[in-house]
């Protein structure tokens, strides 16, 4: 554990496989919902003049609060050695962080999500009856300031939910792609058994589809080696052309690669290895 001076917004925690970080606001947030759920466990027997059991709603509603930061922090340090990838491989790993992703995703938010949407029912059902019944010390306004707040925290996972399952599907449609473009004859011959690596910085980067990449002009070697004066080689495997070997000349910077050795980089990288030119293809150009 490093001896220097700690960050003062995060509370750090070393341990063999990485650290969770705890920010102060969680610490205050777990504080301020124990410490308002004692006083309504206090106070129990004078909500028993409200139609609706608004203090279980409070308490079960902090709980689930408190479960569902929890549960992220759990997930969090159980696959620190991805944190980079601010959670998004959730979906692809494995063992306690795969786990703790579907209880946070597919049953504490779905119940925390209708549990606030009775409460406000319960609210609004006798609204004149709600302020009138509440014990000294627990405001109308608060309970209503809650319900505002866990309503925008369900909005915020559920865009981060959203965001992940459409990068997730855009992943898996590149790894499609990976499996039939890395099982050529050629591929298997340059490069062997390619394993797909999830990797969503690769997303970013504008790679092209199966369709858009076996659109571009495909030729055998020999058909242009005459308007080279000396030898070539492939600036990816650095293997020397050949007159059987097929390859591409990419439009627009007319770099040439081995037909196996540039599909794969522009399945990742819609631009050329050497200059960087961006790939045009038919269906970018429409």
């Amino acid at each position: 554990m490093s001896t220097g001076a700690r960050e003062p917004s995060t509370l750090r925690c070393s341990m063999t496989q990485g650290c969770v970080q705890v920010s102060y606001h969680d610490v205050i947030l777990a504080f301020s919902l124990i410490h308002s759920g004692l006083d309504i466990v206090r106070k129990w027997d004078s909500f028993n003049q409200c139609s609706k059991p608004l203090h279980v709603w409070l308490l079960v509603s902090y709980a689930g609060m408190l479960a569902f930061r929890a549960a992220h922090l759990a997930g969090q340090s159980s696959s620190m050695a991805d944190s980079t990838e601010l959670g998004l491989l959730h979906l692809r790993r494995q063992g306690a962080s795969w786990f703790l992703t579907r209880v946070t995703w597919f049953l504490i938010l779905p119940f925390f999500a209708a549990w606030t949407l009775l409460g406000t029912s319960w609210s609004l059902s006798d609204l004149d009856a709600t302020l009138a019944c509440l014990p000294a010390g627990i405001h109308a306004w608060f309970i209503f300031f809650w319900q505002v707040l866990c309503y925008v925290w369900i909005v915020v996972y559920s865009v981060f939910v959203s965001v992940t399952f459409q990068y997730e599907k855009s992943l898996h449609a590149m790894e499609k792609d990976h499996r039939y473009l890395s099982a050529t004859d050629d591929a298997l011959r340059r490069w062997g058994q390619l394993p797909f690596l999830p990797d969503y910085d690769c997303l970013k980067s504008e790679g092209l589809c199966r369709d858009e990449i076996q659109s571009l002009p495909r030729l055998c070697f020999g058909e242009v080696a005459g308007k080279y004066q000396h030898r070539l080689e492939c600036a990816i495997c650095l293997m020397e052309f050949q007159p059987p070997d097929f390859c591409r000349q990419l439009p627009g910077c007319c770099h040439v690669f081995h037909e196996s050795c540039i599909d794969l980089w522009l399945l990742r990288r819609g631009d050329c290895p050497l200059c960087k030119h961006k790939i045009q293809t038919r269906s970018t150009l429409s």
